[in-house]
């Protein structure tokens, strides 16, 4: 028989919270849905209570006891964030080009919670492309009814056009583009 001290306590604490800690980061993260992404480097641990079935000085073979964690941990909108930084880039970007939304990356690089003032100070590292702004309706009335070559010039003189491709289907003619620019479609790539 052995006698139950505070050393054979804290290490049933230990052991235990080191299982629940795992499990609860994993619940915690779950629990945050849509836009919105947890920082991992905020996610704290406490535990708020703990109770044994031996008391300190008893006899006892085995030691068994319960513990209660709190997990805090602070998430962000990606979309929020997207937002803001459109918006904070908006004056620096050149006249005719817009951000592509699907090609912005976002991720925390330091994250630093205060828990003196209850603050947080957020380091983003964010990246975007910007692409032309070409408006479709106004560039197929510009080319509808023209020769292959000549739309090709008219194209080219739009900023960030760099080529083109034609494709004919059901055309009587494949040296000129239909007259209705209704009957033209517009695809737009990206040069990686």
């Amino acid at each position: 028989m052995t006698v139950v001290s505070r050393e054979d306590q804290n290490r049933v604490v230990a052991s235990l919270t080191e299982d629940l800690i795992e499990k609860a980061k994993m619940e915690l993260a779950g629990s945050v849905t849509g836009s919105y992404a947890l920082i991992e480097s905020t996610i704290e641990t406490e535990v708020t209570e703990k109770s044994f079935k031996q008391e300190l000085g008893e006899e006892a073979q085995n030691i068994t006891g319960n513990i209660t964690l709190t997990v805090r941990g602070l998430s962000y909108s990606e979309d929020d964030l997207r937002k803001l930084f459109a918006e904070q880039m908006a004056d620096t970007i050149p006249d005719g080009y817009v951000l592509s939304p699907e090609r912005v990356t976002l991720k925390i690089v330091n994250a630093k919670v205060r828990t003196s003032d209850d603050t947080t100070q957020l380091s983003v590292e964010i990246r975007s492309v910007a692409l032309p702004d070409f408006q479709v309706d106004s560039i197929r009335s510009q080319i509808a009814g023209k020769g292959i070559d000549q739309a090709a010039e008219e194209l080219k003189r739009i900023q960030g056009v760099s080529g083109m491709e034609v494709r004919f289907s059901w055309s009587l003619s494949q040296s000129k583009l239909p007259v209705n620019g209704e009957n033209i479609s517009i695809s737009i790539a990206q040069q990686q």
